[in-house]
């Protein structure tokens, strides 16, 4: 199952300018914002996705991630239900996850 990690940065590539002159990876947010679902027992608004995100990371474009739970969504980690709530779509692939990233729920 390590390639669901390793295709990250393949899938999710480039930086996203924060601040004047700072980078960060498009690939570390996609790794924060699962491994916050990895630990959730029930599924995330964007809102509760994004404040994670927020507080973790120094990003200020919402609509970033609002964008890579889509992806996600489309590349089969994650699924949405009729709320716009979000959790792993197998929840094999999320007990892996929490654990290869040594996560505590």
């Amino acid at each position: 199952m390590e390639h669901f990690r390793q295709r990250i940065p393949v899938y999710y590539p480039g930086t996203i300018a924060v601040g004047d002159r700072d980078t960060l990876d498009r690939d570390a947010i996609v790794v924060c914002i699962l491994d916050e679902l990895s630990v959730c027992r029930s599924p995330r608004s964007i809102d509760e996705v994004w404040a994670t995100v927020k507080s973790s990371l120094p990003l200020d474009d919402r609509a970033l991630v609002v964008d890579l739970l889509r992806n996600l969504s489309q590349d089969h980690y994650l699924v949405s239900d009729e709320y716009k709530r979000y959790s792993f779509r197998f929840p094999l692939i999320q007990q892996w996850w929490k654990l290869a990233q040594g996560l505590s729920s």
